[in-house]
């Protein structure tokens, strides 16, 4: 074989390996960007799942508080119809009083 096809098969072979590493290569950075993605990936789910956690968290409590709100408002009103209650009554006996006392002036 002459030195010129020498050469020029060792340069296709040097060629293809260069080739070869390149397409490894490649991969490699694909492989290594994919899995980058899917730490950010995994990372904005988590920060999305803790964030979801947090709001539900908050309006557990705004629901809570609503509900000893209106429990207590419930208290208030069965308050204040007892003493709208007794007012009518105090109203009433002391009615009963005054024609008590006409009646004995008369």
């Amino acid at each position: 074989m002459s030195d010129d096809v020498k050469i020029a098969i060792i340069s296709l072979i040097s060629a293809g390996i260069v080739a070869l590493f390149g397409f490894l290569g490649q991969i490699a950075i694909n492989n290594r960007k994919s899995h980058e993605d899917e730490k950010k990936e995994a990372k904005r789910e988590q920060y999305q799942e803790d964030r979801d956690d947090y709001f539900s968290e908050q309006i557990e409590t705004i629901n809570h508080k609503l509900d000893e709100h209106n429990h207590y408002a419930k208290k208030f009103e069965e308050v204040n119809l007892n003493m709208l209650e007794m007012k009518k009554d105090i109203e009433y006996l002391r009615k009963d009083i005054s024609n008590v006392r006409k009646q004995k002036k008369k």
